[in-house]
């Protein structure tokens, strides 16, 4: 059929060169060396051994305030509202809840998925970070325009089998949005968070501001962190449950 339009023919000729001008796509570990250098660097991002943060979650009207003690491979919330406070802890390997505000008084094991994500936010340093050694798989999902920001699309496939897909702006090569499957209300749901107001912790680029919120809803909550301390000291009994209650 081309050759009934003769004019286009040159067009064969040409077409080879462009398609080898044209840019190749970037490799996985390409757009993760500008992040992490972008973040300080790996020998600081892994220099750090614990992190402490304080602040504030925003549901709606309600204003709650929120401590984090996350030394690396545990994780302590703790959750406070006029006096009562939801705690939740994993030390490694066993995590419970304790959460007032369910009507629950005693220190309950965390289920499975439960279990799961609070490994995953055990993990400071980000799923990116180290991701061979950690067993993950990562790949190139293409373009994605993010608060009308282009951004890098990467999927990680988690040993545990999870899934999780992180957006790295295209120009800071900070990561500005995931999205990962999480428990809310005792049930799975696919989470987007929203991640900016980076701030230099130990000289490592920290999200100060997250808003949470299940996938495709408007409505959510909003987590503000007014600081953000390094390697302070930690008490490991206190990922322990209380009452003995933890499972593995």
């Amino acid at each position: 059929m081309l050759l009934a339009f003769p004019a286009l023919a040159p067009l064969l000729l040409i077409a080879p060169a462009l398609l080898a001008q044209a840019p190749e796509a970037p490799t996985v570990e390409a757009i993760l060396a500008r992040h992490f250098e972008a973040r300080g660097g790996l020998a600081k991002i892994r220099a750090i051994q614990s992190l402490t943060s304080t602040g504030r979650v925003e549901v709606g009207p309600m204003v709650l305030t929120l401590r984090i003690e996350n030394p690396r491979r545990a994780f302590r919330s703790d959750t406070s509202l006029q006096g009562v406070t939801k705690t939740e802890a994993w030390d490694g390997r066993a995590g419970w809840i304790l959460d007032p505000f369910a009507g629950v008084t005693a220190p309950q094991p965390m289920g499975p998925a439960q279990l799961r994500q609070a490994e995953l936010q055990a993990d400071f340093d980000g799923p990116l970070v180290d991701w061979r050694a950690k067993g993950h798989r990562i790949t190139f999902a293409g373009m994605a325009i993010v608060n009308g920001a282009e951004t890098y699309a990467l999927q990680v496939s988690m040993k545990n089998g999870d899934a999780l897909t992180s957006y790295l702006d295209a120009k800071t090569y900070m990561e500005v949005k995931a999205i990962n499957a999480a428990v809310s209300g005792g049930r799975v749901v696919e989470v987007e968070t929203l991640l900016g107001d980076y701030r230099s912790v130990a000289g490592v680029m920290l999200p100060f501001a997250l808003d949470i919120r299940p996938k495709g809803q408007a409505e959510g909550l909003r987590i503000r962190f007014d600081r953000v301390e390094a390697d302070l000291p930690v008490d490991a009994a206190r990922f322990r449950s209380p009452g003995g209650t933890s499972r593995p």
